[in-house]
């Protein structure tokens, strides 16, 4: 037990504060795993005590250890989750990203080869400067070709 010593140290001190901090500047990974060795460490000493008097307190803990474990692990699984669907966002917009900026390029090719179309492009062109101006996002490098 990696935290055994610890553990015994605080269960003699008898101090729930000091226990409780002691967990929370742990990971949460950790906090499962400490939470584990508490569990072991006070069922062996409960049998060897001749007195089972704190056997039903003890149970009570182990459900309350055992429905933080499972609530420490929910609440993994969804960082985990959540961390993949904000990749997979990411991924998305930069993919987005490059296509919208292929189309742009598409639109100042036909102003600048001065296209059949190429005086409807120029007001979308505008349009789209526009907007980039309004988000932030504007890259007059870009649009010089054809400003």
């Amino acid at each position: 037990m990696k935290h055994k010593q610890k553990l015994l140290e605080l269960l003699k001190a008898d101090d729930v504060a000091a226990f409780g901090n002691w967990i929370k500047m742990h990971s949460e990974l950790e906090q499962v795993e400490i939470m584990k060795e508490f569990k072991q460490l006070s069922m062996n000493n409960m049998f060897k005590s001749q007195d089972f008097s704190g056997a039903e307190i003890l149970k009570k803990y182990t459900k309350s250890i055992e429905a933080y474990e499972q609530a420490i692990v929910a609440a993994l699984e969804l960082k985990a989750m959540l961390q993949k669907i904000q990749e997979e966002i990411e991924n998305t917009l930069q993919r987005l990203a490059r296509s919208s900026r292929e189309n742009k390029q598409e639109i100042i090719d036909s102003i600048v080869n001065n296209d059949e179309d190429a005086t409807e492009r120029k007001k979308l062109a505008l349009e789209i400067i526009s907007i980039e101006k309004q988000i932030g996002i504007y890259d007059a490098a870009f649009w010089a070709p054809i400003l």
